[in-house]
């Protein structure tokens, strides 16, 4: 028998632990996207003050913006509950 809980589960299931860690080092980004992107939907394309916003160097209008942030969304969390 094993001295600790920890070293039995080690013992026996390495395999699939490090399988375990791998799926949440994958799934992490895109659970932080879809908690971040509805911050940014609220604070940047919603409440920006002016109607043309610069993103990445490019400037799109507010529109546009809230658009492709919500389609990001919605992404996220598609393809976070695929994975």
């Amino acid at each position: 028998m094993e001295r600790s809980l920890f070293s039995f589960i080690w013992a026996y299931s390495k395999r699939d632990q490090l399988m375990l860690l791998g799926l949440t080092l994958i799934t992490f980004p895109f659970l932080y996207a879809t908690l971040e992107l509805p911050k940014r939907i609220i604070n940047d394309a919603i409440g920006s003050e002016s109607g043309i916003i610069n993103v990445f160097g490019y400037q799109i209008n507010q529109e546009q913006l809230l658009v492709d942030m919500c389609l990001g969304k919605h992404l996220t969390v598609l393809v976070h509950g695929l994975l």
